[in-house]
């Protein structure tokens, strides 16, 4: 699974509910989020099942606390999930550089911006991440491979202003994997800017007798 993360100036928190649709299954999930740029993340997931996410650079953790059992992913790219990666009222080319990419090329068509990053590293994967504007928003982003083939699109829309930024409230996704495929539909609700995260959320700990089982990304 290829993560990418993408910066925020301020740390924010909200609600979510995610619906999930692929050939094998369909599922909803719903909860409350903290983002803390520029790649921390906490998710506690309500319902369907009790579960706590959250990020420390490459490593995510996942903890069911009813079943007592905890995951550890890494991965050679920063982690965050759809829910939080999703938000983006301030993009900038500085952000994306020091995830290493580069601004390659640019374009304008039709009333839309539309700017093609590439990563610094020659060994990544991934060819471009391309993003589109109009009418200065994010409209679309689009995550091309080195064969030149789609393996994700994000689409953002129902923007509202909050704080004096314009945020996306619902964001759909279309991923691949495999022979599935796979559409993620983001809607957020209650919004808000923070000055800092809760202590209770920035140190986050699993308790030490949960025995992790480790995994890669």
């Amino acid at each position: 699974m290829l993560n990418l993360s993408f910066l925020l100036i301020a740390a924010f928190t909200g609600l979510f509910t995610q619906i999930n649709i692929s050939k094998t299954e369909n599922d909803t999930i719903k909860g409350r989020f903290y983002m803390n740029p520029p790649a921390s993340y906490f998710m506690h997931v309500s319902y369907p099942i009790n579960q706590v996410l959250f990020s420390k650079s490459d490593t995510t953790y996942i903890y069911y606390p009813k079943r007592k059992e905890g995951f550890k992913f890494t991965s050679n790219y920063t982690n965050t999930t759809d829910v939080s990666k999703g938000l983006m009222p301030v993009f900038k080319d500085e952000y994306l550089t020091k995830l290493g990419m580069i601004l390659v090329k640019s374009d304008y068509k039709k009333g839309k911006l539309i700017k093609y990053y590439s990563p610094s590293d020659s060994k990544s994967p991934l060819k471009f991440i391309k993003i589109v504007y109009k009418n200065h928003l994010i409209r679309k982003i689009e995550i091309i491979n080195r064969d030149d083939k789609v393996i994700k699109r994000s689409v953002y829309g129902n923007y509202e202003k909050i704080d004096k930024k314009n945020i996306p409230m619902s964001i759909v996704n279309y991923s691949s994997t495999g022979k599935d495929s796979i559409v993620s539909e983001i809607k957020y609700d209650s919004l808000n800017f923070i000055e800092n995260i809760p202590d209770s959320v920035q140190n986050y700990r699993i308790p030490k007798n949960i025995k992790l089982k480790e995994m890669k990304w």
